[in-house]
């Protein structure tokens, strides 16, 4: 009878789980892609890529955009245009398998089938996924999935570090193609490592120190599957790279001479500084003086006309091209120059541009910083005030849900280009060239979904607070040795999802401080909305939890008491 109850309640949850995921993807189907045909250093770049591969061609014919980013989003749209599924379905699809395999994980310290579903709801209907910014062709949207599925893995492996072997092998594969799929997705897995390290450290040590854990040894060595799956992954692009291009490296962004190169430029102190502007007209023009290989650039960043495009892209009331888009102006005034005839020439032209610049200020010629190699503008310790200001700003955006809107503006572009038609023939998805919204049934469904992303709005003002206070509760109760051996667990999780949450905003707002101030956008923090929303339900749903076994514990002893009472009554009245 128990058997048959437990088998009709697992019947009723996969079902509860099934209609959610319809009504979800139901909801979001009506919803065109947002084609930005004229971002050639974003979703067209995508685009192009995935086009090449599909022909066979690798990442195509090499110019100064063939390797700028990571290859797992245009391998994405290459494999879901060769399987024929639309890409925002297939994006979707990704987010779900996502959201389920975190509930499966999570199952394990949460064994309850109705709070396994309302964390269900609370990840599915996450407004970040179905927002306009993340139905572009490019690579937010499938980070954001990524990044679910490295916490569900990580977590996985914690939570059953002392189970079967096998099961320890199947996380720690996930874990090991996750991790590399995210490597070669965007640049920065800086502020990801944090969380991997210390999750990685703990489990470790619960293994070493857990007197009922067998096979110690084994279970430690099982970490070698992940970073096993990562040099391969990694060794591969690489090889594929060094075989159409020359170069062994996964992509120019993380290549040592380009890195160095601009932090040779933006180690240059200039005698008026301004914000957000690395390489200042002021520096540039001293920098024509000393370095015969950047004078050759002169004629570009001397063009008016060139300079105001780069300044329009950002705050154009900063009159200069700010570190967003220096980078791509350097690049673009290289390739101009035709260093970009292959990928060797244009490394040998950063490695003696880097020299040139590097030998001038060690030399005394130029006021300058420490020697730097990074893509990053120069952090003064003056600017921690306002870097905290930043932070605070950037936190208050995320969980306000400030800005994010799920409408898809429509395109007054009435004809395509033949490279424009590729965003809706690769993606097999209608683009925002036609008002999707003037159908009934469409604005109904967008309405809806407003009417879901208002309800995240309102109750994350007061979730958030009660959650971070939740938290610092635990915090406290760890240096409790009563409290902690029933917390730790809890507390350990927490602190992860807690910990990416920080990175994330700590990297967004120091971006924005220091490079632009559009950085603290929807699309930048899409990947932590969802891991803010599980921290908060989490932090709710443990206490719950632990307040009912409380009340449980305290009903069952004073049932014993007036149990015992009864008993002595009842003999005295015999006697």
């Amino acid at each position: 009878m128990k058997n048959t109850k437990e088998k009709i309640k697992l019947i009723i949850f996969i079902a509860i789980i099934v209609i959610l995921t319809i009504l979800k993807l139901v909801l979001v189907n009506n919803q065109p892609l947002y084609a930005k045909f004229s971002m050639k250093y974003d979703d067209k770049l995508m685009v192009n890529l995935a086009n090449n591969i599909v022909q066979g061609k690798w990442l195509g014919e090499y110019d100064s955009f063939t390797l700028i980013k990571g290859a797992f989003t245009p391998l994405f749209v290459a494999l879901i245009y060769k399987i024929g599924i639309p890409f925002l379905l297939s994006q979707n699809i990704l987010y779900i398998l996502a959201c389920i395999t975190f509930i499966l994980v999570i199952k394990r310290i949460i064994p309850n089938k109705f709070y396994l579903i309302l964390i269900y709801i609370v990840l599915l209907f996450n407004p970040v996924t179905y927002a306009s910014d993340l139905l572009r062709v490019y690579r937010d949207g499938i980070y954001t999935s990524l990044i679910l599925f490295l916490i569900s893995f990580v977590f996985g492996i914690f939570l059953n570090y002392k189970e079967s072997l096998k099961k320890i092998i199947l996380y720690m594969i996930g874990f090991g193609l996750t991790f590399a799929a995210i490597s070669i997705c965007r640049e920065e897995t800086i502020w990801i490592m944090p969380f991997i390290i210390a999750a990685t450290i703990m489990t470790i040590l619960f293994i070493v120190f857990d007197k009922n854990c067998i096979d110690k040894t084994k279970r430690i060595l099982l970490y070698f599957i992940p970073i096993s799956i990562y040099l391969v992954t990694i060794l591969s692009i690489c090889t594929l790279n060094y075989r159409y291009y020359g170069r062994f490296i996964t992509n120019d962004y993380n290549s040592k001479e380009f890195k160095d190169a601009y932090g040779a430029l933006t180690r240059v102190i200039p005698e008026e500084k301004i914000e957000k502007v690395p390489v200042s007209k002021e520096i540039r023009e001293k920098l024509y003086e000393i370095s015969p290989k950047f004078s050759e650039l002169k004629e570009y960043f001397n063009n008016i006309e060139i300079v105001n495009g780069w300044i329009s892209s950002g705050d154009s009331s900063i009159r200069d091209i700010q570190g967003g888009w220096m980078f791509w102006a350097l690049r673009d005034a290289v390739e101009q120059k035709g260093y970009y005839k292959d990928a060797n020439t244009a490394k040998q032209y950063y490695i003696d541009l880097a020299k040139e610049i590097n030998d001038a200020c060690d030399e005394g010629k130029l006021n300058a910083l420490k020697k730097r190699s990074s893509l990053t503008s120069p952090f003064d310790i003056n600017q921690i005030q306002d870097l905290l200001k930043e932070i605070e700003k950037t936190i208050k955006f995320e969980y306000t849900l400030d800005k994010m809107y799920l409408k898809v503006p429509m395109t007054l572009k009435s004809s395509l280009t033949e490279s424009d038609i590729l965003f809706e023939k690769l993606t097999r998805n209608k683009s925002n060239r036609d008002n999707t919204y003037l159908n009934k049934k469409a604005e109904s469904k967008v309405k809806k979904l407003e009417n879901i992303k208002e309800i995240y709005k309102k109750c994350n003002k007061y979730i958030l607070p009660i959650s971070i206070v939740i938290y610092v509760i635990y915090m406290i109760m760890m240096f409790i040795k009563k409290t902690r051996n029933k917390l730790y667990k809890e507390f350990l999780l927490l602190s992860g999802l807690l910990s990416i949450y920080i990175c994330r905003i700590f990297i967004v707002a120091f971006i924005g401080l220091t490079a632009y101030e559009s950085a603290i956008s929807v699309l930048y923090l899409s990947s932590i909305y969802g891991v803010q929303f599980i921290f908060s339900i989490l932090s709710i749903i443990f206490t719950v939890d632990k307040l009912i076994e409380l009340i449980r514990i305290i009903k069952l002893k004073k049932g014993k008491k007036y149990g015992k009472g009864n008993r002595v009554n009842n003999i005295n009245a015999m006697s």
